[in-house]
């Protein structure tokens, strides 16, 4: 009579039916795990996993397996970062604002240079961008900044009024995303995407307004 095994997950082994086992769910799947620690100490099933011969294509899967979501309390400064984020928008904005005035003087367009305005310095904020500014032919450019010292990829955030005007003014609008910005040396790299948000980058609800009716 042939004997009954139990593949390991895992591992490039059977278990025969009365060998000790450990039994756990790791991340969604069922993991069996051979004993071979004394009765009275049986370690963390982590612990185990971790330990175990698990070959390295395995502990890689088990490791970068998507795990389920959590909610996670922590504590944050708004008014703290709130400020910090200002600053640098203000920095990166002020950046752009020289680098187009810069662009049109080389372009021998000093004209042009001299009406680029910061306007949400000027006008205040909630128009849908942040700087006027113009192309070598007159063609009026309306640039939203976005100002990250990390990388061109980090995490950005838009208002509905930067969306909806992006895209009712394609032709002339401009998100520049300003990254690896140094603040002391007032430096930084440019990525410039031209046209409706919506249709250049993927946006992701975070927020919601809502309304309690009396």
């Amino acid at each position: 009579m042939r004997e009954a095994r139990i593949w390991i997950f895992g591992l490039n082994d059977f278990v025969a039916p009365d060998d000790k086992v450990l039994i756990g769910l790791i991340e969604g799947n069922i993991v069996i795990i051979p004993m071979n620690q004394s009765n009275d100490s049986y370690p963390n099933l982590k612990t185990l996993v971790r330990t175990s011969k698990l070959d390295k294509k395995s502990k890689k899967r088990l490791k970068n397996r998507k795990r389920e979501k959590e909610y996670k309390a922590f504590k944050k400064d708004y008014l703290k970062q709130a400020m910090e984020n200002t600053k640098l928008g203000l920095e990166g904005e002020l950046f752009v604002f020289f680098f187009e005035r810069q662009r049109l003087i080389k372009a021998e367009r000093e004209d042009l240079a001299e009406k680029v305005e910061h306007t949400s310095v000027v006008k205040g904020d909630g128009l849908g961008y942040d700087i006027l500014s113009y192309d070598i032919n007159g063609t009026k450019k309306f640039i939203e900044v976005k100002t990250t010292a990390g990388r061109c990829n980090s995490r950005l955030f838009l208002s509905i009024n930067e969306i909806e005007f992006s895209c009712k003014n394609p032709n002339n609008f401009f998100l520049f995303r300003i990254y690896k910005f140094n603040n002391v040396r007032k430096s930084g790299k440019i990525k410039s995407l031209k046209g409706c948000l919506s249709d250049n980058i993927h946006i992701e609800p975070t927020s919601f307004s809502a309304v309690v009716e009396e």
